[in-house]
This record gives C-alpha cells, structure tokens and sequence, in this order.
C-alpha cells in the first residue's frame, strides 16, 4: 500500500494519529518499501520546514515534543541544520502548502530513499534519507530466565530494529508472525512474509521494544513453525 496523503504521515510523525491509526501505519509501511522510502521523504522534508521557521505555531510546539525529546531525531535535525548551511538543502512549497493547511497539489519526489528539496533560485539537491537501524540475529530454543536467553542491546539512537530470524528446519510459502511481551501483549503482527528457507526478517520500530521480555512466534497457515525468545537489555533514553 502506496497510498497515504502526505498530511496523513505528517500527522503520524507528530503524533496526532490515534493509537490505532499509528499502529496501523506502522505495519503497512514496515512491509512497503516505497511508502517507507515516502515516509522517510516526508519527515526529511517536515524537518525543512522547521529548520526554516515556517511551521504554524501548534505544528512547531508538537514537532518540538515529538522530535526533541529523541536523540535520533535531534541528530537528524542537526545534521540538516548543517545542509542547509551549506544550500544543500531546504524546504520545498510543496511542505508549505501541506503544513499550513492550503489546497494545493502537492508533490514530493521521493524515489528509493532519495528526497529532492530546495529553495527558490537554488538547484535541487538529492539527499538521501535512511533510518538508523540496528540488527539482531535470533536463533530457536533460547530459555526464558537463563543465561542461554538473547538479549539485545538497542542503540539508543536506532529508530528501527530489523530481527533476522534463523528457523531450524526450511518452510516454504508465506508466514506470519507475532510479537508479544512475555505477559502476552500483542505488539506487532506481521502477516504474509515471504521465507527464504530458513530465514524471515521482520522489522519493528524502536520505540516499540523498551526493557523486558519479548515472545516472537512465527506460524504458517495457523500452525506453529518456531518460537524465539529475547530480552532487551535496558530501558531507551528516546
């Protein structure tokens, strides 16, 4: 699904959609290139605006709770801080138009992670958008409490952490996966991955997986295949 309005993800980046709707996004984008590639071309460009001061003054007070409290947001709004120093980057009219509530048509050319910005009279320059992510291996049969159990140590900076899982036995067609706390809340599922074998990758968002306990389970066609278990380490300064 390609499909989401712009004002729609800028919403979702300051966090004005309901708690349903945000998770709801998530799952589509973490399982769509392409609206992952617009979503981070959004934010890129939402971060223009603000460097630029041309946010409304609610839109500037809800970025500032949502973006400053992240160390990986505040290192991405410093390091385009930087850019535009250089006129290598700026705010598009087509962000202005969006943040600022006028019906315009509206385009932003996002392509495989690329995001073409600037500013009148300047020609446009490529900047490349890409998360930080960290990733993490995880392997069956990991007891629970022991010191056999995985535990993953999050840098506080990732905004998404990609589980490369190793099944013991190849599975063919697609599969699904859920991501609970030991305590059994649900935190994400992923539906329809493809397998390559013995390995699927699922990504999560980083904010999603704070200190404790975590069950994954990955099952085809309602049967069980495999069943990991890891802990993450410490609580997240994000």
């Amino acid at each position: 699904m390609d499909s989401r309005p712009i004002p729609f993800m800028i919403r979702y980046l300051l966090g004005e959609l309901t708690e349903a709707e945000a998770a709801t996004f998530e799952n589509e984008y973490l399982s769509d290139r392409r609206l992952f590639d617009r979503l981070s071309a959004t934010e890129a460009e939402l971060i223009d605006a603000y460097i630029a001061g041309e946010l409304p003054g609610d839109r500037k007070a809800r970025f500032e709770e949502k973006f400053l409290a992240s160390p990986g947001q505040r290192e991405k709004i410093e390091n385009a801080r930087a850019l535009a120093r250089k006129g290598q980057r700026g705010s598009s009219r087509a962000m202005r138009f969006v943040l600022t509530g006028v019906a315009a048509a509206i385009l932003i050319a996002a392509v495989a992670g690329y995001s073409l910005v600037h500013r009148a009279g300047q020609k446009a320059q490529p900047v490349v958008r890409v998360p930080v992510i960290a990733a993490f291996t995880l392997i069956p049969g990991q007891e629970r409490g022991t010191s056999k159990e995985q535990t993953l140590d999050i840098p506080a900076a990732a905004e998404i952490v990609r589980l490369d899982l190793q099944m013991d036995r190849p599975v063919s067609g697609n599969l699904d996966a859920v991501l609970e706390t030991a305590g059994g809340r649900k935190i994400q599922t992923n539906s329809s991955l493809p397998s390559t074998g013995t390995a699927v990758s699922i990504n999560v968002p980083a904010a999603k997986l704070p200190s404790g306990v975590y069950i994954l389970t990955v099952s085809a066609a309602q049967t069980i295949v495999e069943e990991f278990s890891f802990r993450v380490s410490a609580p997240r300064n994000r």
